[in-house]
C-alpha cells in the first residue's frame, strides 16, 4: 500500500515535467497563453497571438493562420511547408503609339477592307459600340468609337458583311487627332481645305454636304449649320463662305 502511494507520489511530481518537456515542440515561446508564431517565411516578425487556455489550437499554413480541434489539450504548432501559389505576372510592356494618319484608304492603324474585328484589339472595350443606324442607304449597323473620355465621337466605321468575317468598307474620321498627309483636320475650314486640296464639286452624300478630293481619295464633309437657305438653290463652292467648317472625313480607299 505504501509502495503504492509512492509511485502516486513519483508520478504527480514528474507529470508537470514531462508536460514542460512537450512544450518544447512549440514554435516560438509562450508565457501567459501569449504564443508568438513564427511564419515559414524567416525575415518576417514573429506573430504575436493570445490564446484563451480552453481555445482551439492554433495551426501555421503558410502565412495564413486557421484554427482547428486537436485530439489532444496542448495547443501545438505544427510547422508546415511553405507552399507557392503560382501567380501569373503580366509584363507591363508600353503602349505602341497610334498612328493618326489620314491616308488613301487607311486611318491610323484600321484599313479599309480589313476585318472589322481588328477594333477589339485596338482599342478599350468602354470605347466601342455597335449602333443601329437608318439612313438613306436604309437600315444597317455601324461601329463606333468613342474617344478616351468615353463619349467624343473619335470614329465610325461602316461595314460590308456580304461575307464573313465582315470588312470595313468606310472610315468617318470624326477627331481632330487624325491628319491628312498635306495636314488638314477636323475643325479645320473650307478655305484651308481648298488651299491644300485639290477638291471639286459639291453634292449630297447620305444626307451630309460633301466635297470630295479626287487625286487624294478622300470625302469631306461640311456643317450646314449657318449656311442660308438660297444657298442651296445654287450649290456653288465659290459662294460658300470660307469659314464652313468640316466636320468629318471620310475615306473609301
Amino acid at each position: 500500500m505504501r509502495n503504492g502511494f509512492s509511485v502516486l507520489w513519483l508520478f504527480l511530481l514528474i507529470s508537470p515535467l514531462i508536460t514542460l518537456y512537450g512544450c518544447f515542440d512549440l514554435i516560438g515561446s509562450s508565457s501567459k497563453n501569449n504564443i508568438s508564431l513564427i511564419t515559414d517565411n524567416s525575415n518576417e516578425e514573429p506573430i504575436e497571438i493570445f490564446i484563451p487556455a480552453k481555445a482551439a489550437p492554433v495551426r501555421i499554413v503558410g502565412k495564413k493562420i486557421t484554427q482547428e480541434r486537436l485530439p489532444f489539450p496542448v495547443a501545438k504548432v505544427e510547422r508546415k511547408p511553405v507552399v507557392t501559389a503560382t501567380v501569373e505576372t503580366r509584363v507591363a510592356t508600353s503602349k505602341r503609339a497610334e498612328s493618326t494618319n489620314i491616308g488613301l484608304s487607311s486611318v491610323g492603324d484600321l484599313q479599309v477592307g480589313s476585318s472589322i474585328d481588328v477594333v477589339n484589339s485596338l482599342f478599350e472595350k468602354r470605347r466601342i459600340y455597335k449602333v443601329m443606324v437608318f439612313d438613306q442607304r436604309g437600315r444597317y449597323d455601324r461601329v463606333e468609337i468613342a474617344a478616351e473620355n468615353g463619349h467624343t465621337d473619335y470614329l465610325i466605321l461602316v461595314p460590308d458583311c456580304s461575307s464573313q468575317p465582315c470588312k470595313i468598307k468606310e472610315i468617318m474620321v470624326k477627331s481632330p487627332r487624325f491628319s491628312t498627309a498635306r495636314n488638314f483636320r477636323v475643325g479645320n475650314t473650307l478655305s484651308q481645305l481648298m488651299s491644300l486640296h485639290n477638291v471639286g464639286f459639291l453634292r449630297w452624300l447620305d444626307g451630309n454636304l460633301v466635297v470630295e478630293s479626287e487625286s487624294d481619295k478622300l470625302i469631306f464633309v461640311l456643317e450646314t449649320r449657318g449656311i442660308p437657305k438660297r444657298w442651296f438653290n445654287e450649290m456653288n463652292i465659290n459662294t460658300l463662305s470660307g469659314n464652313t467648317k468640316i466636320i468629318s472625313i471620310i475615306v473609301k480607299g
